[in-house]
């Protein structure tokens, strides 16, 4: 079973420095059933872009628990080390 996280983060994150955190979160959970995990940037708007994280666990509890762990893991990262990353609040969009 595949569990997926959505964040909206500012445009200025370093990926790869969330997908080394990332890694930290999902290798060190005993929910995570060592078969797969991805982050990747999935969308972009005006203010924000989203990141998804996907993580296979062993059941449907597992992995909606995982997903929660996830999710607080790069909250707490986010603001604990970059709140810049954090979404913020942009003048209108005029193309």
């Amino acid at each position: 079973m595949v569990g997926e996280t959505r964040l909206h983060v500012d445009h200025t994150p370093d990926l790869d420095d969330l997908r080394a955190v990332t890694s930290r979160i999902v290798e060190s959970s005993p929910l995570w059933d060592r078969q797969q995990w991805v982050l990747q940037m999935v969308d972009a708007t005006p203010q924000t872009v989203v990141i998804q994280v996907q993580a296979s666990a062993d059941d449907g509890p597992s992995a909606w628990d995982l997903r929660c762990d996830v999710r607080e893991g790069l909250i707490r990262y986010l603001r604990d080390h970059h709140p810049e990353w954090l979404p913020r609040t942009r003048g209108e969009y005029h193309p």
